[in-house]
């Protein structure tokens, strides 16, 4: 019997180890930057409450309930959207760079085409309201306070899903630490711009809960405008003319990133982000009933 060399059994581990960490690794180097950028946007969402929370708990609930319904309509949209960083990094990986190009351009097409169904269920949320309100006496809810959150917050959904495209097209390229950096820079902005429209400054008395649809709106559009500086100045994303030809539709293409991201938002709607819009428990004896609205805890105040 010929008996194998000494190294073959002892080599083979340790290379296998060695690929392993560097995959394990260059996940991380991913995964990383792409993380703090989601939890800067769960910190803008606890500003919101912490600053609404201020005004009463009328306004509480009423942003609390408004924001929720802000966002998970643009995050089960952000999850259709999945589909081009899994058809990009395909792409990619197969050296073609066309390909990833024409993703990239019809993602941008479907973000725009998925933001009309999103602001159409902002739109309607303040109608269901008033119609359970009037069936439902014990319904107490700021809903004109709502209604103007949403009409601010319109203008926010466009650049909010272009962004998540432009999130995409620097994650299959392997450098997402423009995110991060983009995400850290907008959140002091954020904070700020919210005290100001919520509270008031130089004797304007602010605009209370509503100032947090009007503050996402402008969020955004900065955010948005960040990302497409970046990736027009620097290589390699500059090589990409991702924003050319827009106007071209590619019908087969659209299917096929619908048909690979639909399944996405299933699992993100079953997270609490899409369940935490409801009232806390009652005891089964009591009737719900939300705080009830008066003038002074719904209009914006001066936090002591």
């Amino acid at each position: 019997m010929t008996a194998s060399p000494a190294g073959s059994h002892q080599g083979a581990p340790a290379g296998s180890r060695l690929s392993r960490f560097a995959d394990i690794r260059a996940t991380i180097w991913l995964a990383a930057p792409i993380s703090v950028a989601l939890l800067v946007e769960m910190a803008m969402g606890v500003t919101e409450y912490a600053m609404a929370g201020r005004l009463g708990a009328a306004a509480f609930a009423a942003a609390g309930f408004g924001a929720q319904f802000l966002y998970v309509p643009k995050i089960l949209a952000m999850g259709a959207l999945y589909a081009v960083a899994a058809l990009g990094s395909h792409a990619h990986g197969a050296g073609k760079p066309d390909e990833l190009l024409r993703i990239l351009r019809q993602g941008l097409r479907l973000a725009t085409i998925l933001s009309i169904p999103v602001m159409l269920v902002m739109l309607g949320l303040a109608p269901v309201l008033r119609l359970f309100a009037a069936r439902n006496p014990g319904f107490e809810l700021d809903i004109d306070a709502i209604e103007q959150l949403m009409w601010w917050a319109l203008p926010s959904v466009t650049p909010f899903l272009w962004f998540q495209v432009l999130r995409s097209f620097v994650t299959v390229l392997g450098r997402p630490v423009a995110i991060t950096i983009i995400g850290l820079s907008i959140l002091p902005v954020f904070v700020g711009m919210l005290y100001l429209l919520m509270y008031g400054a130089f004797g304007w008395q602010g605009m209370g809960v509503p100032a947090i649809g009007l503050a996402t709106t402008l969020i955004s559009w900065l955010q948005l405008g960040l990302g497409i500086l970046y990736v027009r100045r620097f290589e390699p994303f500059a090589s990409y003319p991702i924003f050319a030809h827009l106007r071209d539709s590619d019908g087969k293409l659209l299917k096929e990133m619908l048909v690979v991201g639909a399944p996405s938002p299933a699992p993100i709607c079953s997270r609490p982000a899409c369940s935490s819009a409801r009232p806390p428990p009652w005891p089964a004896s009591a009737p719900m009933r939300w705080p009830p609205i008066t003038s002074s805890s719904t209009s914006p105040a001066s936090p002591s």
